[in-house]
């Protein structure tokens, strides 16, 4: 199986601005690889939209 830095070609979240304590991972133990920010943009109800890219080696 191709490692995740191979499969991965843009990553896209929306950040929502609240705490809640303890939270599940989102990926499991495994490769650990930057992910230099691309892109961020503020929507009107303070969400953060976020885009990451995989550097390339």
């Amino acid at each position: 199986m191709s490692s995740p830095r191979a499969r991965l070609d843009e990553l896209k979240l929306l950040v929502h601005p609240v705490v809640v304590g303890k939270g599940q991972r989102v990926f499991a133990d495994g490769e650990s690889f930057p992910l230099p920010l691309a892109s961020s943009t503020q929507l009107a109800n303070g969400t953060m939209h976020v885009v990451s890219t995989p550097e390339t080696r």
